[in-house]
């Protein structure tokens, strides 16, 4: 069996977890280290695709935290566009607290991506993206205000598709209701009088 990327990368795609491990062996063996160094990026998003914890885990050290300039924005953005909660979450305890590692998980609106993904219709407890999204919430270094090229934060996605629970929560974690997108709209404009009214009154008391 040949031991190269292309085998690696054919591997990860089957979801064979023992024929990769096989490979991935080989792999380390055979091939000097400044080729691995290389093929690591390709090969850490093609099993960040797998949505799998246990296929990125053998990819990274015990020890590895993302640097600055890493691209694990790029995988970030995959686990919230695809519903990988528990993969976002083990990504995230690998970037460390540094500004630029912090710089590098805040900038793709990850907050928003999660929102626009979510289905009203589904139990919140059981859809991963609202799963990513409380994820996110609980991550001190996320930036919860956090706007895209439109100037839209995650609050006004959430009011924007009625995601009342999503709504709720980033009220609760002090989301600033004042910002305002290209359209010249404030995230209060379109929100749920309930809504409005409990966090206005949570400010009175």
């Amino acid at each position: 069996m040949e031991a190269n990327l292309n085998a690696l990368l054919a591997a990860v795609k089957s979801r064979n977890e023992g024929k990769f491990d096989l490979v991935l062996a080989q792999y380390r063996d055979k091939v000097d280290e400044v080729t691995r160094r290389g093929d690591f990026g390709v090969l850490l998003e093609e099993t960040v695709l797998t949505g799998r914890v246990s296929f990125v885990e053998k990819v990274l050290s015990e020890d590895f935290v993302f640097e600055g300039d890493s691209g694990v924005t790029r995988l970030l953005e995959t686990c919230c566009n695809r519903g990988f909660p528990d993969l976002l979450k083990f990504l995230l305890s690998k970037c460390g607290g540094k500004e630029d590692q912090v710089r590098q998980i805040n900038a793709s609106p990850l907050l928003s991506q999660t929102i626009k993904e979510m289905n009203i219709q589904k139990d919140n407890r059981k859809c991963p993206f609202f799963k990513c999204f409380n994820i996110l919430l609980e991550d001190g270094r996320v930036e919860i205000d956090k706007v895209d090229e439109k100037g839209f934060s995650a609050l006004h996605y959430a009011v924007k598709y009625k995601v009342d629970a999503a709504v709720e929560l980033l009220l609760q974690c002090s989301a600033y209701i004042g910002t305002m997108n290209m359209f010249k709209e404030l995230p209060i404009c379109e929100m749920n009088p309930d809504a409005l009214e409990g966090y206005l009154d949570s400010c009175i008391t």
